[in-house]
């Protein structure tokens, strides 16, 4: 038989779902940062590997005009603008705006838990219903991991760009040289 709502065995079963979905939330913002940070080093290696090809005698050293120094530039700005959504992707995301006053009846943000009392705390987690303030956070972890996976969708679309312009610019530059 399924406890009616307002049942304390149903809350109970409530909130353990919420925290199991808010689980699974932490789980996938901390495996988007795990793929930022991916994308950002092969994209800063790329980088760093275009800039030494650049030097003198090596294959980007000398363009003639035409698409092959513009396909070069284009994947140079698609690598910085890559390494830029993946930094966006890892900043950390810290609401202040009107956290004060949100903290009065929030506690499982951090930034909101770090206003309260020790001792009040333990008295709001006796007293308040959890329901409502766990599904408030998922909300706005889905949001916040949301935008997080954008960036780094971003960031390895621009990332292929950048390998697919360099890669033919620099097979058009060696079969001028050859």
């Amino acid at each position: 038989m399924v406890p009616e709502a307002g049942h304390p065995e149903r809350d109970k079963q409530a909130i353990e779902q919420a925290w199991k979905v808010h689980a699974a939330q932490v789980d996938w913002t901390g495996k988007v940062d795990t793929k930022a940070s991916f994308a950002f080093t092969i994209e800063s290696a790329t980088l760093g590997i275009t800039v030494a090809l650049s030097a003198t005698n090596r294959i980007f050293a000398s363009m003639p005009s035409g698409l092959p120094p513009f396909l070069y530039w284009a994947g140079i700005v698609a690598l910085l603008c890559g390494m830029f959504c993946a930094l966006m992707c890892v900043i950390p995301r810290l609401k202040s705006k009107d956290l004060l006053k949100t903290a009065e009846e929030n506690f499982i943000y951090f930034g909101h838990a770090r206003h309260w009392d020790p001792d009040r705390l333990v008295d709001a987690f006796k007293e308040h219903d959890m329901l409502p303030m766990i599904t408030r956070q998922i909300v706005v972890m889905a949001d916040v991991a949301w935008d997080k996976h954008k960036w780094v969708q971003r960031s390895m679309a621009l990332g292929v760009v950048a390998g697919v312009c360099l890669g033919i610019s620099g097979m058009m530059l060696s079969s001028v040289h050859h």
